[in-house]
């Protein structure tokens, strides 16, 4: 039979599936090249689009999973700002109003960690867990469903292929037979209806030819879509080998044997298992918000201003002022020391150490 029996697909699909195959570092196949089972699989594996779909998929699924448990760390800021106001401003050193230019810089450290919200960021990182292994099992079976739909393909241009021969072969035959019964019908050998049916049967087997031709042109332009190639119509596959042709055995397990093993190996089920784990962990997550959230905080701060200055004692005069002291009825002029200072600027490193402050706060957020 030029049709091969379901069975014996689904066995040389499972067989293949079970082996390990390394991918080809090629993504197209070479004009005139005979392209393989194994390569088959090995490029659509590599370029099918649903595939690499699910891989990024399950790249952003392990992203995800990364930030939920980094979560729970300490989450720490810095900020630092320089700036210039002109005209009236706060001057933030003395936070008095000025009408003139300052620069100025602010620097900032802070920090927080979370004491207790209701077990959401452990909650959180199981949730992220479950999708990652099951965005896993996804892609796991988006390669197991391309790998049995190209060998399905290819076992189908195979057999296009064969029954593209066998009609090519049957038209000719009905070709030969027809010239031999126009010689005995010219004769008179023969009454015509029997010519007339047998030419009949010879446009069957010649549209037969044309549609078997359409069926392994367009199994071929499967085969081509699966693997995401630009369709060649000189594409040659090769044959199955002796043993893959041979695995005919009928398969020894039960109906039900086969649906427990599906059940406990297919990435398909695992992967829906996983998800509705991960839905469940998404409902105590939920539930978190419902709890109070306790954080500690935490804060460093410095800044600095152009127009920080420091007065500075240049030295000390003795001056005579206005007033007398009387003693014994003379009178003597009181004699006070002033002082004079000068205006110094205060430098960037010391205005940043002694604008230094701190601070510690715990926080309790109540839903």
């Amino acid at each position: 039979m030029y049709k091969m029996k379901l069975d014996k697909m689904i066995l040389l699909a499972c067989t293949y599936l079970a082996s390990n195959c390394v991918a080809l570092a090629q993504e197209s196949v070479p004009a005139g090249s005979l392209l393989t089972l194994e390569e088959s699989v090995n490029i659509a594996l590599k370029n099918n689009l649903e595939v690499r779909q699910s891989e990024l998929q399950s790249e952003s699924a392990s992203i995800l999973f990364k930030q939920a448990k980094r979560d729970l760390f300490p989450s720490v800021s810095a900020n630092i700002g320089h700036g210039l106001n002109q005209g009236r401003s706060i001057d933030p050193f003395t936070n008095g109003y000025i009408d003139q230019n300052v620069n100025f810089a602010n620097y900032s450290l802070s920090g927080g960690l979370t004491l207790f919200n209701g077990l959401l960021l452990q909650n959180s990182i199981k949730q992220n867990r479950l999708a990652f292994e099951a965005s896993k099992m996804e892609q796991q079976q988006a390669k197991d469903a391309l790998t049995i739909n190209v060998i399905l393909t290819y076992l189908q241009i195979l057999s296009n292929e064969d029954l593209l021969n066998q009609s090519v072969l049957q038209a000719e035959l009905s070709s030969r037979q027809v010239k031999r019964l126009q010689v005995l019908n010219e004769e008179g050998a023969i009454a015509p209806a029997i010519l007339f049916d047998l030419q009949g049967q010879l446009a069957n087997d010649e549209l037969a030819i044309v549609n078997n031709r359409n069926a392994l042109n367009a199994s071929g332009l499967a085969l081509a879509q699966l693997m995401n190639i630009e369709h060649d119509p000189e594409l040659k596959i090769a044959r199955l080998t002796t043993v893959q042709s041979q695995m005919t055995e009928r398969y020894p397990f039960t109906a039900d044997q086969i649906s427990k093993t599906a059940l406990n190996q297919l990435a398909i089920i695992k992967g829906a298992m996983l998800r509705k784990e991960s839905a469940l962990k998404s409902v105590q997550v939920a539930r978190g918000h419902r709890y109070p959230n306790l954080t500690l905080n935490s804060n460093l701060f410095s800044n600095y201003s152009s127009l920080a200055f420091r007065n500075q004692m240049a030295g000390i005069q003795q001056i005579t002022s206005d007033n007398f002291v009387n003693i014994n009825g003379t009178q003597y002029p009181v004699i006070t020391p002033e002082r004079s200072f000068t205006s110094q600027k205060i430098l960037y490193n010391d205005q940043i150490r002694n604008n230094f402050s701190s601070s510690l706060s715990v926080n309790l957020r109540i839903p």
